[in-house]
């Protein structure tokens, strides 16, 4: 079973329930697939660490 699932022994495996089915798959699988999901809603060339640290930098200014 580990070897279908690209999973090597020792390697750490993901238990989710899908409706009535629980679902194992590898945490590089699951990373990959949170990532996929959270790239759709954030534009590709947001800059959002740019804004993150542009916006701790005006909290310290006013600290």
């Amino acid at each position: 079973m580990r070897a279908k699932l690209g999973c090597q022994k020792g390697g750490k495996l993901l238990a989710r329930f899908v409706g009535n089915t629980i679902v194992l798959e590898p945490i590089d699988a699951a990373v990959s697939r949170a990532q996929a999901l959270v790239r759709q809603y954030v534009p590709k060339a947001s800059g959002i660490v740019d804004e993150l640290i542009a916006e701790r930098h005006e909290i310290a200014k006013s600290e």
